[in-house]
């Protein structure tokens, strides 16, 4: 993906989160109202909408890779995307919060709905930030209602330029590097180890995506929430909410670059806030939605169910959400190689259309995210499996995830990434004579992934 296209979520959430906390100031910074933007939404999301069981606030958080303004110094990509959503629900009594994520690739079907100008937009089965392009937030906000069941009450929407301000606006955030970077898509050069970042430094550090752990949108995702549980860590912790100037400086850059529906105005972001002041970091809380690679398309991820519907239903009655899944995931510092850390090649030989993409699906439900479509044409009678020397330990963790032991083929070289040849021996279907891949429940993986990504604002910056 494109550094341009970005997941443009942590600046939003920032506003949402950070802003709360210091609730008391908002009486002494009235002028700072106009600086908002104010969108006319709730006419266009229908008179159909979920009900509203609590008094919880849903914030839905948009981030805009708008290039408009101040923007255009990021590039000249042409209209408006929201890579990713987030969902931030605050509890009735004001005691917690949790931020949802819906990935950018998520395949939602879309309601109809109209744009700013009254234009309408067809239902379809699309991307999620599909909607953000095609309708602005109303679409992306019914939408969210569409697919969820649960009522938001407010939006908020934030661009490139306010993220920045606000991170300068804290001194920096710290992050921590595994390895060194240097990434010419995101020109995010730093080296291993803990950084505290700053204007485009940080601003390339939530861009990067293919430079950074396996280079999934996933992974992304994570790394942005811990960078987030800092920002809300650094402003709780060093004197921010005490200090009329910093925090003036703070409030002034968050409220420059934000838009919002008519009735988020200043005044309820006080109100809002007077009721969470005493809301420490340990409660807030960040999840992504229960989801597992599409197998139509493996580029592309849907909603599993029912652990998707449990949360749902969880967030919309504050009923207590379901545990988190396990993680498939190595021990820091492990060398063993596990389902997400073998790359692995899907060579078509059977003959049969669409079988290396549809098997590729699967193994990345699996758990082998590193596996990819080769497009390399050949011809097969038998699986099998073709690795090095160096690949023995990978192949045996693939080979477990077959109902039958393919045929070896052991190649001259030194690169651990496999190569799966599907060959005739092939099941097009369970129950069928042949190979094929074990299902979930028997290859011990659960498909969603985990409701909690184990992230709140105490978790430090080095456990990505």
């Amino acid at each position: 993906m494109s550094s341009r296209r970005v997941l443009r979520w942590s600046a939003a959430l920032a506003a949402a989160v950070l802003l709360p906390t210091v609730g008391a100031a908002y009486l002494g910074y009235t002028q700072l109202s106009g600086n908002i933007t104010h969108e006319k939404v709730t006419d266009r999301l229908g008179t159909v909408r979920p009900p509203k069981y609590t008094k919880a606030l849903n914030i839905l958080l948009i981030g805009s890779d708008t290039r408009a303004g101040e923007n255009a110094r990021f590039g000249h990509t042409a209209g408006a995307r929201s890579d990713t959503i987030i969902l931030l629900h605050i509890s009735p009594r004001r005691d917690g919060a949790t931020a949802i994520s819906f990935p950018r690739d998520l395949m939602v079907d879309a309601p109809a709905c109209t744009t700013a100008t009254g234009a309408a937009v067809s239902p379809a089965l699309e991307m999620i930030n599909a909607t953000f392009s095609a309708g602005g937030a109303a679409c992306t906000w019914k939408t969210i209602e569409s697919v969820t069941g649960i009522h938001i009450d407010h939006f908020m929407q934030i661009d490139f330029t306010g993220f920045r301000r606000m991170v300068d606006a804290l001194g920096g955030v710290e992050v921590c590097l595994p390895e060194a970077v240097n990434d010419p898509k995101s020109h995010l050069e730093l080296a291993a180890g803990r950084h505290t970042v700053t204007g485009n430094t940080a601003l390339a550090y939530v861009r990067t995506r293919y430079a950074l752990g396996d280079g999934s949108d996933l992974g992304r995702i994570r790394r942005q929430q811990l960078f987030m549980a800092a920002m809300v860590r650094k402003a709780t912790s060093t004197g921010l909410i005490t200090s009329p100037v910093r925090l003036y400086k703070f409030l002034n850059a968050a409220t420059k670059s934000l838009t919002t529906d008519d009735d988020l105005d200043l005044g309820t972001l006080h109100t809002i806030a007077d009721s969470v002041r005493g809301m420490s970091t340990g409660q807030v809380r960040f999840l992504t939605v229960p989801n597992h690679y599409w197998e139509v398309d493996p580029n592309r991820v849907a909603l599993t169910q029912p652990q998707a519907a449990q949360l749902f239903t969880a967030v919309s009655k504050d009923t207590h959400a379901p545990a988190a899944n396990p993680s498939n995931s190595a021990s820091p510092g492990s060398t063993t190689p596990t389902r997400a850390t073998v790359s692995v090649r899907v060579v078509n030989g059977s003959g049969r259309a669409g079988l290396a993409r549809r098997v590729t699906a699967r193994l990345r439900n699996l758990g082998f995210t590193r596996a990819v479509v080769a497009t390399a044409p050949t011809s097969a009678s038998r699986t099998a499996i073709r690795t090095t020397m160096a690949g023995q330990a990978a192949t045996r963790v693939l080979a477990a995830a077959l109902t039958r032991s393919p045929a070896l083929t052991r190649e001259v070289g030194t690169g651990r990434t496999l190569t799966l040849v599907l060959g005739d021996d092939w099941a097009a279907a369970p129950g069928r004579q042949g190979i094929r891949l074990r299902d979930a429940a028997s290859a011990g993986i659960i498909r969603a992934s985990t409701l909690s990504s184990g992230v709140t604002a105490r978790t430090g910056a080095c456990h990505a």
